[in-house]
């Protein structure tokens, strides 16, 4: 017996783009599910990979490294 399948598709803003998923799953609550749970991953990853975030890890780590050279040159 084959098992009907939902297929949805989302994008939102994340990470300086569009970014898009696909999921199919076996009802539209877990494919949304599925499709929110996608998303958080990406927006955990946004938070700390972002430039432009002054909290974010990579902002963080360009700081350290600018201060680290301001010590050198002083």
């Amino acid at each position: 017996m084959e098992v009907a399948r939902v297929s949805i598709r989302r994008a939102r803003p994340l990470l300086g783009t569009f970014v898009e998923i696909a999921v199919a799953a076996e009802t539209v609550d877990a494919a949304e599910a599925a499709v929110e749970a996608a998303y958080a991953a990406v927006a955990t990853v946004h938070r700390l990979m972002s430039f432009h975030d002054p909290d974010s890890d990579v902002a963080r780590l360009t700081v350290a490294r600018l201060m680290s050279r301001w010590r050198w040159i002083v």
